[in-house]
């Protein structure tokens, strides 16, 4: 059942690269319709120079100067409109939107205090201008910190990882598969916190740090519990591009012995690409230490180091966000056997419905290991694994009471396709929980 469901993942995909392709074809449209818009704004400005005094025509060339994007000329539209009309409410609540987007910060509060402080502006009218001052509140201060805990529950298949085929290899020779194939039940729980500061220099820069508490339990006492502490801290610079640099570490234990610590740094560069879409490239390198396990054999011998690059496109759409990533990576262990590279292509898009996000992921990468493992075949190991994901998450508080407690659900499923049985598996989990922010 689960390669039926990966097969019509990838039927989704396919629909997905439809939706992106019509999209761009109808940017195609919109483009020969934008000078449509053009010739339709000059007709009005001509109007407004004969009739300046028009809110009616005020407006509507406010709406065409939106669209183009010009918001230096709208908010002078409705600068224009506050002349005529100083009472005019919706033009102080856009003018102080505009002023927002702009960096204005200043001159938008000071729009917006008008209606605050008036004891005749209407309730709704109020709202709106004190949630657009939280926004300037927010974007000014220098200092941020966010954090949160969730717990989920679920259910894991094919937890034990048994391979598809009834007989699977050692030393090269079939022997019969005895991994039990059974689903189990898995809890679990996370905590993080993150702090970022905005640097006093000309060009906006923000340091920025976090740290994160994972814990998952299995209900079948011959699975692993697995803890993981991890931290970053990161430095970033926003200018006509955004350049990020920064360095990561975690440490696990499993069933609560030590079992691997990870030390390493990034950098990333986001550039955009004609308006149409952004580019992320990303450079990772990391020293992963294993430490000796009972059970596993020469635990310490997967000790490595790691070499990653990945190219991601970003793209705004009218139902959200798209993105297509790149990435190939390389791993030198300390023992060869344990030498790996794999590339992946990932497509992932993110929609919001009303109160609820919804996110999917589409993945296919390739790995390959270096030398054989003696030990189960004569080949050397080549694997791919297909994985879907869709995340549903509440992203507004269900009420007054409990603001900010957010329900959500993940569901997962792969299917790896390898040269050697041993590694045929399919599998998937699907977990529901609630988070709670501050």
């Amino acid at each position: 059942m689960l390669k039926n469901l990966v097969r019509s993942y990838a039927f989704v995909f396919f629909l997905a690269c439809s939706m992106v392709y019509s999209h761009h074809a109808h940017a195609m449209e919109g483009s020969n319709a934008s000078g449509a818009e053009v010739d339709q704004l000059a007709f009005l400005v001509d109007r407004l120079f004969d009739n300046p005094t028009n809110l009616d025509l005020n407006f509507q060339v406010m709406q065409l100067q939106m669209a183009e994007g010009n918001l230096e000329a709208a908010e002078a539209t409705l600068e224009r409109v506050l002349i005529i009309d100083p009472s005019s409410r919706l033009a102080r609540i856009l003018i102080a939107e505009i002023q927002i987007s702009l960096g204005k910060y200043a001159s938008a509060r000071s729009v917006l205090a008008n209606l605050t402080d008036n004891p005749a502006t209407p309730a709704e009218t109020r709202k709106k201008a004190e949630i657009l001052v939280e926004k300037i509140d927010e974007a000014t201060r220098t200092t941020r910190y966010s954090g949160g805990v969730s717990i989920y529950a679920g259910q894991t298949e094919n937890a034990f990882g048994r391979s598809d085929e009834d007989a699977i290899l050692f030393s090269d020779l079939p022997v019969e598969n005895t991994t039990k194939d059974k689903s189990d039940q898995v809890y679990g729980y996370q905590a993080y916190a993150r702090l970022s500061h905005d640097l006093n220099y000309q060009r906006p820069t923000t340091l920025d740090g976090g740290i994160r508490f994972d814990n998952r339990d299995t209900h079948d006492a011959n699975l692993s519990d697995i803890q993981t502490l991890s931290g970053d801290i990161s430095f970033s610079r926003t200018s006509s591009f955004h350049i990020t640099g920064g360095i990561f570490s975690s440490y696990s234990d499993v069933n609560h012995q030590d079992f691997s610590r990870n030390l390493g740094g990034v950098a990333s560069l986001t550039t955009p690409m004609f308006s149409v879409a952004n580019m992320t490239t990303t450079l990772t390198a990391n020293r992963s230490i294993f430490m000796p396990y009972s059970g596993v054999s020469d635990n310490p011998g997967k000790s490595s180091r790691a070499y990653t690059g990945k190219i991601e496109f970003m793209k705004p759409t009218g139902f959200g966000s798209m993105s297509l990533a790149f990435s190939a990576g390389i791993t030198n262990a300390d023992s060869d056997i344990n030498d790996q590279r794999f590339e992946k292509v990932q497509l992932s898009g993110q929609t919001n419905f009303s109160s609820v996000a919804l996110g999917l992921s589409l993945s296919r990468q390739t790995m390959r290991y270096e030398i054989a493992d003696l030990l189960v075949s004569y080949e050397r190991q080549k694997t791919s694994t297909n994985e879907a994901s869709l995340s549903i998450k509440r992203i507004t508080g269900q009420n007054s009471v409990l603001p900010n407690v957010f329900p959500f659900m993940n569901i997962k499923i792969f299917e790896n396709d390898s040269n050697i049985a041993n590694f045929n598996r399919d599998g998937g989990e699907i977990a529901a929980g609630m988070e709670v922010t501050f």
